[in-house]
């Protein structure tokens, strides 16, 4: 499952997500289950499925 996450102020963001996802456009592993998206920047973020 993937989820995107757009930050359209100008501060950046924090956000929480799966502490075992992975950010596919810097392919950093995302352990601490927080994705720092830069202002005006765009996070996207693969969790593995759930069964």
């Amino acid at each position: 499952m993937g989820r995107g996450h757009i930050d359209h102020g100008g501060a950046g963001a924090r956000v929480r997500v799966a502490c075992d996802g992975t950010e596919l456009l810097t392919g950093r592993p995302l352990s601490d289950g927080t994705v720092t998206v830069p202002p005006g920047g765009v996070a996207v973020v693969r969790q593995p499925r759930r069964a």
